[in-house]
């Protein structure tokens, strides 16, 4: 089972991008809805009368898909962000980690928390950020210069592939 115990109370956070241009506070508000879509998800999935927690999706079960959405919080939005702070257009490889190892007890229900509550901490960072950092860029291997908003929208393109094989699943 889906265990929803873990998101019965999560609710979602309404977006708050006053000050920004229109560019960054359209793909913030954007980035913000992630957990909140995937909470969602795991609400559907409660109702059924499916193993789900036996779904695969490629190699990876559907905790494993929502782990590995944490790691790229983690690893790579917010290493990205740390490295806009330390230097100047920091070089950034592809990244492309597994799943998070010690997600709340693995369950799906509990990956998909730790994925809300690691963006909507992802978001208040940004959002406290000064405007002008949000003009910060790094030099990604294959996609080149991306200043914050590049950055964000590149990582909700990731989000939205990953939601969307999850969505057709509910």
């Amino acid at each position: 089972m889906v265990r929803l115990a873990h998101a019965a109370s999560y609710r979602p956070k309404v977006p708050w991008s006053e000050g920004l241009p229109d560019r960054e506070r359209d793909i913030l508000d954007r980035f913000a809805q992630g957990g909140d879509r995937t909470i969602e998800l795991v609400r559907r999935w409660d109702r059924w009368d499916y193993p789900i927690d036996e779904v695969r999706i490629g190699e990876w079960s559907v905790a494993q898909v929502l782990q590995h959405l944490v790691a790229v919080e983690w690893h790579v939005v917010n290493a990205r962000l740390d490295s806009l702070d330390a230097e100047t257009e920091p070089p950034w490889a592809w990244a492309e980690p597994g799943p998070a190892d010690g997600v709340g007890d693995g369950s799906i229900a509990a990956a998909a928390v730790v994925f809300a509550a690691s963006r909507e901490a992802t978001v208040e960072r940004l959002r406290a950020m000064p405007l002008d950092a949000w003009q910060r860029a790094g030099v990604h291997a294959t996609y080149g210069r991306l200043d914050v908003a590049g950055l964000l929208a590149l990582m909700l393109e990731h989000d939205e592939a990953h939601l969307d094989e999850l969505e057709r699943l509910a």
